[in-house]
């Protein structure tokens, strides 16, 4: 705990000061900034809960293996355990970024992600709990199953924390030559956040974009233009408690967005425009 506590700090003294120095995109005001702060403190109880959970996942599936079972990584080191482990957690982290918006009793939850009208360094920790917990059993138990250590899951878990802050700063940071196949960038990662909805579905990795040209769901930033606009404009992200509970009155449909193919240039930019001051009055509070 005291060590997410150390690197959180770390983050965001390091990337509040790179953005402000060299923001490549307008800063959120201060009411955005408020409820950004809040979703970050109910991820941080949230890691609480997480942490006493994945404590247990080792013990939980040892004992109903009855010693049958520990895993292919549970006899390397730690340090391959978390080389490795980092790469099953990444595909991880794509298939259920991918779940999160495929399907509809699912999507609500994540929109609340995807209300953010600006995309830094803080919006990666802007989850509902819902996914947020869900996400960390997903992935703490697949990091079990593997044969991880609750050490080196919870190294790998540090890791996670700092690329979502790195792939979501309002940074205009790209990854050079073949690396852009591998590393996942700041402009990679906002293009899925494009008001237009044109690349929903894409671009849909954590810290690694690999996944995403493996399974056909990148988008390269030099191929299309950069979003005029970001958010889904489905609500209000600076209204914290109506975040929480709109998952829960909302029926599914009214907010999983369809899948579109890419737009060109010109017509990706005036749908974005029409776009970019939504109806907020239609959604329910």
């Amino acid at each position: 705990m005291t060590a997410t506590l150390i690197v959180l700090f770390a983050v965001v003294l390091v990337f509040g000061i790179l953005e402000g120095l060299w923001a490549h995109r307008a800063r959120p005001d201060s009411a955005h900034l408020r409820a950004d702060l809040l979703f970050v403190g109910c991820d941080f109880l949230g890691h609480v809960l997480a942490s006493v959970l994945r404590l247990g996942l080792p013990v939980g599936v040892a004992w109903l293996a009855r010693g049958h079972y520990e895993g292919p990584m549970a006899s390397l080191p730690v340090w391959a355990q978390v080389g490795l482990g980092s790469l099953v957690l990444e595909f991880g982290i794509w298939a259920m970024h991918w779940a999160w918006h495929r399907f509809d009793a699912l999507y609500p939850f994540h929109e609340t992600h995807h209300a953010i009208e600006h995309v830094y360094f803080l919006s990666g920790l802007r989850q509902h709990p819902v996914q947020f917990l869900g996400d960390q059993m997903v992935f703490a138990l697949l990091l079990t199953l593997c044969g991880l250590s609750p050490e080196a899951v919870g190294f790998v878990a540090l890791v996670q924390l700092v690329a979502a802050c790195f792939t979501h700063s309002n940074l205009n940071v790209k990854m050079p030559g073949p690396l852009k196949y591998l590393i996942a960038s700041p402009r990679f990662h906002v293009l899925h956040h494009d008001r237009s909805g044109a690349h929903a579905y894409k671009n849909l990795g954590g810290a690694l974009s690999c996944f995403d040209y493996l399974f056909g769901t990148a988008v390269d930033p030099d191929d299309v233009p950069e979003p005029v606009a970001l958010g889904d404009g489905a609500e209000d992200p600076r209204e914290v408690l109506a975040s929480l509970v709109a998952p829960f009155r909302r029926a599914p449909q009214e907010s999983l967005p369809q899948p579109q193919e890419s737009l060109p240039q010109e017509s990706a930019q005036e749908s974005a425009l029409e776009n970019a001051q939504p109806e907020r009055e239609t959604v329910a509070a």
